[in-house]
């Protein structure tokens, strides 16, 4: 009786073991709450729960791989990464192993603004002044963000004596020359231009011309740019045939200083004009535009009207801000009025795009505050000006500043977007002017291959 009586306790015992046994192999029922070792078992894996936040690191390899990533390249010429060891964690790798997303050295190194798909794009040129040189920088800002505390330095040529700087306060400051450089400090919102800033030089020997372009962070960056391109100077008239095809070449008229896109169908038959810039004694008076200021004067001379308007990429008289719209007056016999089409200043800052069908007498007209004043050059104060200077023009009325999927190219439009002039920095600069040809946009583009010469390139539809 008694051996029963124990065999029934230790098969009860052994059955008792049993189910302890299974129930701490068994996994866990969902929402069964587990007590002593087994509430453990969630932490054992904390590599695979915490992997997601590898992914702060690897989101940073945008920055050192931009165009103005710091340190060196591959062979294929795109910049290496500089993400340490560890960055990208395969799947049980200790999360301890990743180095800080807001790590000190990344944060101070000079590279793309965090965030940005493509950098700020500087776009440099010159043209003859007088007896002197004229450079001008303008900076075209993706729409991602806006840069704090810009610093713009030009490397003059050696030996040039500066002869004028311009400056637009309080946005835009010349801070002076110095050990053959001339600097800046600016402010850039995003989705703009910003610039031009412009100097005048004479003298000294001929040489590389570089911007470099700086900005605080954080993160700090820094973008360079070479010459695109030496504009001609404005010179006397120039024939321009208008034929019934049109060009897919923005042509050079002459020695004119005068670019013209002729697009399709412009003329029913072919036609010769004559196109001319004109001084200031042609202006309008200053009551047909109130506040204004009369950027470019261009006289076109034709047989007849055209059946869609010739776009002339007109000398601006000083570096302006690149997308500011233009107010088009033409001369007729009861004075000046005002047409419907408007123009608009090229991503250089130096060009000014005019639709012209009807011969005549034209004037771009720019408000009062896009001309930029001289700065002081000699030392003594800069005056203070009663109205603020503009140094930026926002893109947002024609989407953005810059091309998309083009880093290197920029865009400056009408408010209608009837005309677009399209600029690719280089070097060498290619111009191309954009106007509505049934459902696309048609282009008439010119690469400039060297400060004297131009060829024509295919056209391009957007």
């Amino acid at each position: 009786m008694r051996v029963r009586s124990a065999a029934r306790r230790l098969a009860v015992a052994l059955v008792g073991l049993a189910l302890l046994l299974g129930a701490d192999l068994a996994p866990a029922a969902p929402g069964h709450l587990l007590t002593g070792a087994a509430a453990q078992e969630p932490t054992a894996t904390p590599a695979v729960a915490q992997e997601p936040t590898a992914t702060p690191v690897a989101a940073q390899e945008p920055i050192n791989t931009s165009a103005v990533a710091q340190g060196p390249t591959t062979p294929t010429g795109a910049p290496e990464s500089t993400a340490t060891p560890g960055a990208a964690q395969g799947p049980g790798a200790s999360p301890a192993a990743q180095p800080p997303a807001t790590s000190p050295s990344v944060a101070q190194e000079p590279t793309a603004v965090a965030g940005l798909a493509v950098a700020p794009l500087p776009l440099l040129t010159a043209r003859p002044a007088g007896d002197g040189m004229q450079y001008s920088l303008t900076l075209a800002l993706p729409p991602d963000r806006g840069l704090d505390e810009v610093r713009v330095e030009l490397t003059l040529p050696a030996g040039s004596a500066v002869v004028e700087a311009l400056e637009a306060r309080p946005a835009l400051l010349w801070l002076g020359a110095d050990n053959g450089r001339a600097t800046w400090r600016a402010a850039a919102p995003p989705n703009s231009y910003v610039g031009p800033f412009s100097v005048t030089v004479r003298g000294g020997r001929a040489g590389a011309v570089e911007a470099r372009v700086t900005w605080s962070g954080p993160p700090a960056g820094e973008v360079r740019a070479r010459l695109a391109a030496q504009l001609t100077p404005v010179g006397p008239a120039a024939p321009l045939a208008v034929s019934v095809q049109g060009s897919s070449v923005l042509e050079t008229l002459g020695d004119s200083g005068v670019l013209a896109a002729v697009p399709d169908g412009a003329a029913g038959t072919p036609a010769t004009w004559s196109v001319r810039v004109v001084g200031g004694e042609a202006d309008p008076p200053a009551s047909v535009e109130p506040g204004g200021w009369w950027a470019a004067v261009v006289e076109a001379v034709g047989p007849s009207l055209l059946a869609a308007p010739v776009v002339l990429l007109v000398p601006a008289r000083q570096p302006v801000a690149p997308g500011a719209e233009a107010r088009l007056y033409r001369q007729t016999d009861a004075g000046w009025q005002e047409v419907a089409a408007r123009g608009v200043v090229a991503p250089d800052g130096l060009q000014i795009a005019i639709p012209v069908d009807v011969p005549g007498l034209y004037a771009a007209a720019l408000p009062g505050y896009y001309r930029l004043q001289p700065a002081a050059t000699d030392g003594s104060s800069a005056v203070r000006l009663a109205v603020p200077r503009a140094a930026s023009q926002r893109c947002d009325a024609f989407r953005s500043c810059l091309l998309a999927g083009e880093p290197t190219a920029a865009s400056a439009c009408t408010v209608d977007q009837n005309l677009c002039v399209e600029q690719d920095a280089g070097p060498p600069l290619v111009t191309r002017v954009c106007t509505p040809q049934e459902a696309a946009h048609t282009c008439a583009s010119q690469t400039a291959a060297s400060p004297a010469t131009v060829s024509g390139i295919a056209p391009r539809q957007r």
